[in-house]
């Protein structure tokens, strides 16, 4: 299972919350700021020569590339980093800085808080700076649905925004509450890599399990379904699958069997799966409306969904129609009207890796390059054809 599933938020919200929340490739995302009363699409966060900086939606630079990395935009405020190894603050739509960089780490506002780091502790601040949670946890609090997870020991509960405790620590590890659920691992042992000897559920706002622990692997829910998965281990890199995968609605029934190879979560309706090295996507009954044809996809987004064809990627519609052609190394959904994606540069390690950002560029819904990338070539498979 991909996308939201309970082991992308490991890196988050542990060792590796810098390196996760700024990847070396940033991706557009959806966000809007409020203005006198109106909403406003925000600037959109690219980067070019591993600089960060923002665009608006025709492509104009609004916001220069100037940051060592960076977040997208939540609640009118983006994380950046000015200096490599430096300290975090917070900008506005604007580019101006209105909390100051003075954070040894942090994570992007969601729900009106942003938690930050000073010294060994986290705490959270609201949108001007104002520290709401003293600086006084041992791991960061990203809040969804009211709620944010956190570790004390090695168990992890749930606490509000107010920073009292409202699922005392209890779980081998918790997941972010979407739809009024969250899911939980019960028993056994967790460590960077895996968790194994319990299972996953899912339990409400007041902690009680009401889908009980049964699965291997467990998504947050999205569109009243979540991803679950029997069998195999839960893969924290995603590098490789096992086990079989299907949904469940928030009463813990199978509404989509649990036979897919892998799976992403839905969105706008449809859900990417996989079996026997073939994607395509399935309604919320489980009726496969776009066959299983293609080497790869992902999540749908504004009415358009990424899909590999061999070694390229490109978009289709979601009746199924190629709309933009492959042709990338990759291709990110799409958020604002705007997708990051990668060329071919020709140095096929370092696609793979995504180390470098000299082929990464942003398309509009055409295809059309806003910010197209330094390198482009036609394939990295090519380098490999002797003749």
């Amino acid at each position: 299972m991909k996308s939201r599933s309970l082991f992308s938020i490991v890196l988050l919200t542990t060792l590796f919350v810098g390196c996760f929340l700024f990847s070396k490739a940033a991706s557009p995302q959806a966000a809007t700021s409020t203005s006198s009363g109106s909403e406003s699409p925000a600037p959109i966060l690219v980067v070019k020569n591993d600089l960060y900086g923002y665009i608006d939606s025709a492509g104009n630079i609004v916001i220069p590339l100037q940051f060592h990395s960076a977040s997208a935009f939540a609640d009118g405020r983006a994380l950046v980093e000015p200096e490599k190894n430096g300290k975090y603050g917070f900008i506005d739509t604007a580019g101006n800085t209105v909390i100051p960089v003075q954070y040894e780490d942090a994570l992007a506002f969601s729900e009106g808080l942003a938690a930050v780091k000073a010294g060994e502790k986290w705490g959270c601040i609201d949108t001007t700076g104002k520290t709401v949670i003293p600086l006084q946890l041992a791991s960061p609090a990203d809040f969804h649905g009211g709620l944010a997870m956190v570790k004390a020991g090695d168990k992890y509960g749930f606490i509000d925004t107010t920073g009292s405790t409202v699922i005392p620590p209890q779980f081998t590890y918790a997941g972010d509450f979407a739809e009024g659920l969250a899911a939980v691992y019960v028993g056994g042992k967790f460590d960077l890599m895996s968790v194994t000897g319990g299972k996953f559920g899912f339990i409400d706002k007041t902690g009680k399990m009401v889908i009980a622990p049964q699965y291997d692997n467990a998504e947050s829910f999205s569109e009243g379904l979540a991803g679950v998965q029997i069998g195999g281990k839960a893969d924290l890199f995603h590098l490789e699958t096992s086990g079989k995968h299907g949904f469940i609605d928030t009463t813990g029934k199978t509404v989509v069997p649990i036979q897919y190879d892998d799976a992403y979560s839905f969105a706008q309706g449809l859900a990417a799966v996989e079996s026997g090295g073939k994607w395509g996507f399935v309604d919320k009954s489980g009726n496969a409306v776009i066959a299983l044809q293609y080497d790869g996809a992902t999540e749908c987004s504004e009415d358009l969904c990424p899909v590999q064809v061999e070694d390229k990627w490109g978009y289709i519609d979601k009746s199924g129609k190629m709309v933009i052609a492959p042709q990338f190394f990759r291709a990110d959904p799409f958020h604002s009207g705007v997708a990051q994606v990668r060329s071919f540069s020709g140095d096929v390690a370092s696609d793979v890796a995504g180390v470098s950002t000299n082929n990464v560029g942003y398309i509009d819904k055409t295809g059309k390059y806003l910010l197209a990338p330094q390198v482009q070539k036609k394939s990295d498979m090519d380098s490999f054809m002797p003749f």
